[in-house]
């Protein structure tokens, strides 16, 4: 395994490359280090509708957190489960790109993550 400090050098890494794409306030505070949507009242239904086959749509997912933490989740209540829980849609393709860095999961999540602008 990894290190705690190669860990937070990674980590500090693509920070500052974030930080170059675009300095959004979540950006700036780390959210995308901190899984939110785990918080919200209704994430264990998510988790059990995504281990039963459902998907979730993330759009404006960042670096992808939300939905990787999801399938950790998911795999949890259903071992057997292949494949990744949903489509995250990011108007930055660098942050889809600093997500595979951070994470490590392109071979589990490749072609999950897409660049997408809803205005267009």
């Amino acid at each position: 395994g990894e290190t705690a400090e190669a860990l937070a050098q990674r980590a500090e890494d693509i920070h500052r490359q974030a930080l170059q794409v675009t300095p959004y306030k979540c950006v700036r505070e780390r959210h995308y280090l901190r899984p939110r949507l785990s918080t919200h009242f209704i994430y264990n239904q998510i988790v059990r509708d995504v281990s039963q086959g459902k998907s979730l749509l993330d759009i404006g997912c960042c670096m992808g957190t939300d939905l990787r933490k999801l399938f950790v989740d998911a795999k949890a209540l259903a071992p057997t489960m292949t494949g990744f829980p949903g489509i995250g849609a990011e108007l930055e393709d660098k942050f889809i790109e600093l997500g595979f860095q951070l994470f490590r999961d392109e071979h589990v999540a490749k072609n999950r993550f897409l660049q997408f602008n809803m205005l267009e």
